[in-house]
């Protein structure tokens, strides 16, 4: 056999050795990442079950489902979303909100109404759309205050007591956010109890539901790991006259 014969075979399976430890090397390496990928999403997982766990128990005790429980307040505040939905019909989820606030206006449980939500864009301006459906349901504009920058929950939560010079609230909105309203307020110096909505069935409140999972987990990291504070604050605006307080 010729030299040149016997030195290709050589390099051959020096060539092959070198794919099989390539092959051993990048299947050692995928196993590990794949490992670390589980443990991740697993101690993701069970943080979000820990936050959920931890939401709600702190809230035990402080929402109502039925007016005639619901302690007298000076203050309710409502909980902006968008009156619309995305295909144009009305937000259940608003038009609920709205209802309850005004239902609990009427029996006394409330004396004022500040509505918070979201007034990024000039088109948009869920405070004064609120302002506008309350009005129409019987409630004395006089009595009601918008907040502009409510623009999440904590923003909303926060903003009522830094801004608004509130020491106690009631938090108007759906049972899934109000648990996460009264988490907010244990942890920003205002006593936040809050009264349920009705809630919104179907597709659309199973799809809430889902996305209140993770906003718990961001919520519980804001307060105990980040220490988030409002996206915008301003000069403080005391709503309540001093024959109130």
């Amino acid at each position: 056999m010729s030299r040149s014969v016997v030195d290709a075979k050589n390099e051959t399976r020096m060539r092959s050795g070198k794919s099989k430890g390539f092959s051993a090397s990048f299947l050692r390496a995928s196993r590990v990442t794949l490992r670390v990928g589980i443990f991740l999403a697993l101690a993701g997982l069970l943080f979000v079950v820990y936050a959920n766990l931890e939401v709600s128990r702190q809230a035990k005790g402080l929402t109502y489902s039925s007016i005639q429980s619901v302690p007298v307040h000076k203050v309710g505040m409502v909980l902006g979303t968008s009156w619309a939905s995305s295909s144009g019909s009305p937000n259940r989820f608003f038009l609920y909100r709205i209802h309850a606030a005004a239902a609990l206006y009427r029996a006394g449980k409330i004396q004022h109404i500040l509505v918070s939500g979201d007034n990024q864009y000039y088109s948009y301006n869920e405070p004064q759309k609120m302002r506008q459906e309350l009005v129409a349901l019987g409630v004395n504009p006089e009595h009601i205050f918008m907040d502009y920058a409510g623009f999440s929950t904590l923003d909303s939560v926060y903003r009522s007591s830094m801004v608004f010079k509130l020491d106690k609230v009631l938090v108007i909105s759906q049972g899934f956010q109000n648990e996460r309203a009264v988490f907010l307020g244990r942890h920003s110096g205002i006593a936040v109890s809050a009264f349920n909505a009705r809630s919104v069935e179907g597709y659309g409140g199973f799809l809430i539901g889902v996305r209140e999972l993770f906003a718990r987990a961001k919520a519980v990291v804001d307060v105990y790991i980040l220490d988030t504070q409002p996206r915008f604050l301003g000069e403080p605006l005391d709503i309540l006259p001093e024959t109130s307080k």
